[in-house]
Parts: C-alpha cells; sequence; structure tokens
C-alpha cells in the first residue's frame, strides 16, 4: 500500500512539473543567408552577432539558402543591448 501511494505521488509529481515548462523567449533569429553580414539578424527578431574568429560563407542545403562555415576555434556570441542593465542588476 505505502508502494502504492509513493507511485501514485511520484506520477502527480511528473505531471505537474511538465505543465509548467516554459519556452525560452527567442532572443534573435539569424538565417546566414546574406553573404556581406552574415551575423545580421533578421528585421524585428534581435540583434546581431559579435564573431570571434574567421566565417566564410558557403551554399546551404537549397538554393537562396545560405550557410556559415566557421573557422577552427571562432565562435558567434551575443550580447544584447541592454547587457550592462541585465549584468548591473544580476550583480547586485
Amino acid at each position: 500500500m505505502k508502494n502504492r501511494i509513493q507511485c501514485i505521488l511520484f506520477l502527480l509529481f511528473l505531471i505537474r512539473s511538465n505543465i509548467h515548462a516554459a519556452i525560452p523567449e527567442r532572443k534573435g533569429w539569424w538565417k546566414s543567408d546574406t553573404s556581406s553580414n552574415l551575423t545580421k539578424a533578421e528585421n524585428g527578431y534581435g540583434e546581431s552577432l559579435v564573431l570571434t574568429g574567421t566565417q566564410t560563407f558557403i551554399s546551404g542545403p537549397a538554393a537562396g539558402n545560405g550557410a556559415v562555415s566557421v573557422g577552427t576555434g571562432s565562435y558567434f556570441y551575443h550580447e544584447p543591448s541592454d547587457f550592462s542593465k541585465w549584468w548591473w542588476n544580476k550583480s547586485q
């Protein structure tokens, strides 16, 4: 009987925790289809990425669809415009 109650409580916990799972807010959308500016975000969908290192525009999986080849040791990162405000609030 005790095991049955524990199982039921555990299942209720699992069901409840899945109901409240949240999808993170989109921070940006980068399609990399423009060879002249591979770090540019789509209009209305965030800010451009920052590149550390090298990148090369390459053909994507379909015509009109671009892709990026990122050099060894290179990477992109996203620093939102309100980063300093966030950092200030986070550190207090």
